[in-house]
């Protein structure tokens, strides 16, 4: 649980450097990345993940071309992708809380309310100020002891 979650020292660094492959010019990334899913609507969604497709065969190790990408899925209802590319963004960013809040939305759509309830507890542990995480971590801490007292 969150109780045994802790922050790894050695992300108290700079992520920029570790995130950046030798090859990939930080300005180069920076642009491709910018404010894609969504920005012009839906439509534009399959043309976002074709986008960070090729942001993450350029840079592997830049964990928000993954970011990006598993946010247009979500976007897209292809949850299952969204968290296989949330995995891939925590792998290289332990403490990323869009990643680690954006897999409690995917199993709050799959209807997993503990582990949706774990995850926005770590993007909280990480980034406390995250008003609307806080408040549906709530309203799924009221239904799981709603649930619990209807099975006693």
């Amino acid at each position: 649980g969150l109780r045994r979650w802790r922050r790894p020292p050695s992300m108290d660094q700079p992520l920029r450097a570790r995130e950046r492959p030798q090859n990939a010019p930080r300005e180069r990334l920076d642009l491709l990345a910018r404010d894609r899913p969504g920005d012009d609507g839906h439509a534009r969604l399959p043309e976002s993940v074709a986008v960070f497709g090729d942001v993450i065969a350029r840079a592997p190790g830049f964990a928000e071309g993954w970011n990006k990408r598993a946010t247009a899925y979500y976007l897209m209802g292809e949850l299952d992708r969204s968290l296989a590319d949330c995995e891939e963004v925590v792998r290289r960013n332990p403490v990323h809380f869009g990643a680690l809040s954006g897999f409690g939305l995917i199993y709050l759509q799959k209807e997993d309310l503990p582990r949706a309830a774990e995850y926005f507890e770590k993007a909280l542990a990480v980034e406390p100020n995250l008003a609307q995480v806080e408040a549906v971590l709530e309203q799924i801490r009221e239904v799981l002891r709603q649930r619990r007292q209807q099975s006693i």
